[in-house]
């Protein structure tokens, strides 16, 4: 028997998770459901398809289905932002008719220059890192938009973005480069090499066409040259991220494989890491949260 259900749902996909009385995760129901896709057909009904016999649980729900245009628009929190957040973070919203739930908003800061940054579900990972006991440190969050963030003493003091993901996928699908690429083999040499071009502080447009001119002159794979890509991107990540988030440990929060891939980026630059599974920590920031707003009780979890 579940007494609520947690949701992060994120740009491409939704995943439910059901909890039980003690906060622990007893299933999970998912679907690959695009923004636009959920818009469509309609958030609610989405919802209720995939949670089936779950969807008269209590429901918190973290990720993009609170962004602007999408289901609920959950403001943006500024920081600094203690964490885990007070409920005050979390959004009572009528789901459908008769049934209320609770909306994860974002985090906001302004950078040193005035422009703004903001995150919308990271906020929530965070906040379950800090429930675990990392309450001190630099993050990496990897994906499609990468999050670097600083925490002290349990408060999100600010964060920078790198769209490294966006843009390994926008040159690999939508340029010239799409040619000479393949799907990236294992993160082994060409991997390395890329990082080290990234960590040298290359300049990046500069070398990008190379990467078609080397196959088509030396005859290099495509697969080794995606993933020399991949890596001199994320190299390039953590070149400019280490002049504002100096650390010796690294605490990465993501997927399993990319965030390895982190990891050994990290070593070649000299910074050990730590890894955290991404979608144990959202659930574990939604429990906070939850218990936070009395959804469930103080002392579970």
């Amino acid at each position: 028997m579940i007494a609520m259900t947690a949701t992060d749902w994120g740009s491409s996909s939704l995943r439910i998770m059901g909890v039980d009385a003690s906060g622990a995760v007893t299933g999970t129901r998912a679907a690959e459901v695009a923004l636009d896709q959920a818009q469509r057909e309609g958030f609610a009904k989405v919802f209720r398809r995939v949670a089936g016999d779950w969807v008269d649980a209590p429901a918190i729900i973290c990720g993009m289905a609170g962004s602007r245009g999408a289901w609920f628009e959950a403001p943006y929190t500024i920081c600094p932002l203690a964490l885990p957040p007070d409920a005050g973070l979390a959004h009572a919203f009528e789901m459908w008719p008769g049934k209320r739930g609770l909306m994860i908003g974002g985090a906001m800061c302004r950078l040193a220059d005035g422009s703004p940054e903001i995150m919308r579900g990271e906020e929530t990972q965070l906040a379950g890192l800090v429930s675990r006991g990392v309450r001190d440190g630099v993050v990496c969050l990897p994906g499609t938009h990468s999050k670097w963030a600083q925490l002290r003493d349990g408060t999100l003091d600010q964060f920078r973005t790198m769209m490294t993901g966006d843009v390994f996928k926008a040159l690999s699908q939508h340029t010239v480069l799409a040619r000479a690429l393949e799907r990236p083999g294992a993160a082994g040499d060409a991997f390395d090499a890329g990082v080290r071009q990234g960590l040298d502080g290359q300049d990046l447009l500069a070398r990008l066409f190379s990467y078609r001119a080397r196959g088509i002159v030396d005859g290099v794979r495509g697969s080794e040259l995606a993933a020399e890509l991949s890596g001199h991107l994320i190299g390039h990540e953590i070149y400019h991220m280490r002049q504002h988030f100096a650390c010796e440990t690294l605490m990465i929060v993501g997927a399993k494989e990319l965030a390895m891939r982190y990891e050994q980026a990290a070593g070649l630059a000299g910074i050990s890491a730590r890894l955290f599974d991404g979608g144990d920590m959202a659930v574990a920031g939604m429990l906070a949260m939850a218990r936070r707003a009395g959804m469930i009780g103080a002392g579970d979890a």
